[in-house]
Formats: C-alpha cells, structure tokens, sequence
C-alpha cells in the first residue's frame, strides 16, 4: 500500500512498471555478484561488502527458495507485458470507453494490486538472503507455499487479461475489415488513371513485398510487374475445373505472340480462412497453381478477409 500510495501520481501500467524496474535493479545486481562471485575479485568484494558471502557459498542448497522465486518473476512479466499491451491498443479502432477495453480497463486495478504484491514478496525474500549467515538462511521457514500461492493467482490472472486482449483484438479486426471494405467500395467507384491503386487493393501485401508467384515456375513477383497493363483478375475457389483453366492456359498462351493482345491474369483464389487450412486443401491449391501460366496469389492468406467479402457481394 506504501509503494500504491508513493506511485499515486501515475496510472496503472506505469505503477508496475516503476516497481517492477525496482526490483529489476536489486535483482540483477543480486545476479551479477552471484554470477561472477567465483571468479572475479571485485565481486568477491562487493558480495563481503554487502554480506553475501554466506549466501553465494551455500547457493545450491538453496536453488529451491531461488527457483520458486524466479518463477514467481516470469508471472509477474507475463502479467506486466499484459498491461502494456492495452495501453499499445491503436485507439481509432477501439474505445476506453465501450466494451471490450473498457470491461478490460475495469480489471486492470485488481491486477497491478496483486503483481506489486508479488514483487513486495520477491524483495522481501531477496532481502532475507541478505547479510544472514548460513544457519540462520537455513532456519528460516520456507515460504513456498505463499509463492505457490502467488504464482497461481498472477497465472489465473494472466489467463484473464490474456481472453480480454483477444476480444479486443478481434473487435480491432472486425473494425479493421469494414474499414477496407469500405476503401474497396470507394476504389471501384472512383475513376482511376491508373490500375494500381485497385492492384494494391485488391492484391493485399501486408508484409509481404512479393506477393505474386507464375504458377508454372513458382517465381516471384511483386505488384509492380503489373503497372501499366491490362489485368484481369481470375475469381475462383479451389473447385475451379482443371479443364476450364488448361482451355485458357491455351488461349493465354496464344495471346502471348501477338503483342496488341496481351494482357496478364492474376488468380485471386477465394478462401474462407474461418475454416481452417488443412493439408488437403494445400495440395488443391498447389495442384491449380501449377497448371496456371499466368501470376497467381503466392498463397490464399494473402487475401484479406475484407477482399474476399467485397468480392461475393460486390
């Protein structure tokens, strides 16, 4: 309540933080003597300085107390990195003050209350290790069952905050997804002066800068292969007949010596990703994609869920 009360001026993921870098810094120098306290003469020193000696020389016999400690440290960054992950939200997709975040925001007290908690009992039992002798380290009472204890509750609560986030991000998507759909709509409503725009629309990149793969070949490509072109985009899911597209494979292939014909396809194959991708369904699509000469989507991931919406209904 003392470190709540000292740290009031701040909000409730930087309260955390702060006593959680506290304890990083007593921790670690803990660690580094220890690490070193064999070895290096300077670390021998600091460890008779701050009477660690005891400590350093029986630190087998008292892996459990340091195991259970360390433990109880990997809860509490779980649930640290929870906290400020809700703060990294973008917030023109999601509101602080309407569900999910808000519901999520609401639990976020109860949370940092019991990890400083947590790290109040990690300094505590740092502190006892700390200029006692080795008999009286030895006698102390073991408090593992506190830190059992401890540790489950932050796990329980990582669970939680962890199923929040998730509705969080699936409301973020869902913004997201209507957000480009509503883009695609504009696109195909506006007059163009050239196809790239609705090229960069309707052939999602993400991260990928070669999106495009020639089915035949499987070499790479990026969008840019087809500025300045007449694209016709090929629409199908992974039930396109064989016959059909080996009937086109032939025109295509014919238009290839006549240059006042030419033009490129790009396959675009419509699949729903809520329903899995399995093994089958990737031997499908490799199956289709090596009987297409033309650019084909390197794989149906690609293809933003928001596409494949205005594609059915547009």
């Amino acid at each position: 309540m003392a470190i709540l009360a000292m740290l009031s001026g701040y909000q409730w993921d930087a309260k955390l933080v702060l006593s959680l870098a506290a304890l990083a810094i007593t921790y670690g120098e803990f660690w580094l003597v220890a690490q070193m306290f064999a070895t290096h003469p300077l670390a021998k020193s600091v460890a008779l300085l701050k009477q660690l000696q005891d400590t350093m020389e029986h630190h087998a016999s008292l892996k459990s107390r340091f195991d259970a400690m360390n433990e109880l440290i990997e809860a509490i960054l779980e649930v640290t990195k929870c906290i400020i992950e809700f703060k990294r939200l973008p917030s023109q997709y999601i509101s602080e003050d309407q569900p999910p975040l808000s519901i999520a925001i609401s639990h976020i007290p109860t949370a940092v209350y019991w990890t400083i908690k947590s790290i109040v009992a990690c300094a505590s039992q740092l502190s006892s290790l700390l200029g006692m002798n080795y008999e009286m380290i030895a006698a102390t009472t073991s408090d593992t069952w506190e830190k059992s204890s401890s540790i489950h509750k932050l796990r329980n609560i990582s669970d939680h905050r962890r199923a929040e986030l998730d509705r969080c991000y699936h409301h973020i998507q869902e913004k997201m997804h209507v957000e480009y759909y509503q883009m695609l709509v504009h696109l195909f409503e506006t007059t163009q002066f050239d196809n790239m725009k609705i090229n960069r629309g309707m052939i999602y990149i993400k991260d990928d800068l070669l999106p495009l793969e020639v089915g035949t070949t499987h070499t790479r490509a990026s969008i840019e292969v087809l500025r300045r072109k007449t694209v016709l985009l090929l629409l199908s899911d992974l039930d396109a007949s064989p016959e059909e597209l080996l009937v086109l494979s032939h025109i295509y292939n014919e238009s290839r010596a006549r240059p006042e014909l030419q033009y490129e396809i790009v396959w675009l194959p419509i699949v729903d990703q809520s329903r899995g991708w399995n093994e089958e369904a990737e031997v499908k699509f490799k199956e289709l994609q090596a009987i297409m000469p033309w650019y084909t989507l390197h794989h149906p991931s690609l293809l933003a869920p928001a596409i494949v919406k205005f594609v059915k209904e547009r």
